[in-house]
């Protein structure tokens, strides 16, 4: 991620960034970016996908004041 990537993003986000946000966002996004391969790494064949995420309910309890 370099500097000149970093302002065009900025630019068609349509985001005014001086030099210190600019060296700022640089890094976050490089550590996104690392992150994200790291969850490329994960073996998740045993793993079955969900059709949608809602397919979990949530525990609920009774509304007692």
């Amino acid at each position: 991620m370099d500097k000149k990537t970093v302002s065009t993003i900025a630019y068609l986000s349509r985001l005014s960034l001086n030099e210190q946000n600019q060296d700022k966002i640089t890094k976050d996004l490089e550590n996104i970016i690392k992150f994200v391969d790291q969850l490329n790494d994960i073996d998740t064949s045993d793993i079955e996908p969900l059709t949608n995420p809602l397919e979990k309910t949530a525990k609920t309890r009774d509304d007692i004041v």
